[in-house]
């Protein structure tokens, strides 16, 4: 896995450095240290990384849909007020 593919994955999950830091036990200079290429991405965690995103992007989970127009005749997600329902 290439640093630019690790930083990618990391988009695509919503994962911060520390986020990863977290959930592999790696600490955190490490993982600086693959983003900017200075060391090799550990080949488990690259594996695994991979196999999230494959699950991710196949299984997104479920959104809000904005840009509708409701009923009201306003965007839907906005009382008449202009305020976003809560």
């Amino acid at each position: 896995m290439s640093p630019y593919r690790l930083s990618l994955c990391l988009l695509t999950l919503g994962w911060s450095e520390r986020e990863l830091a977290r959930r592999t036990g790696e600490h955190r200079n490490t993982l600086r240290r693959w983003r900017a290429g200075e060391s090799p991405i550990d080949a488990d965690v690259a594996a695994w990384l991979e196999l999230l995103v494959v699950v991710h992007v196949a299984n997104p989970g479920p959104r809000r849909r904005l840009g509708r127009i409701s009923q009201t005749g306003q965007p839907d997600g906005i009382h008449a007020a202009g305020q976003a329902k809560r």
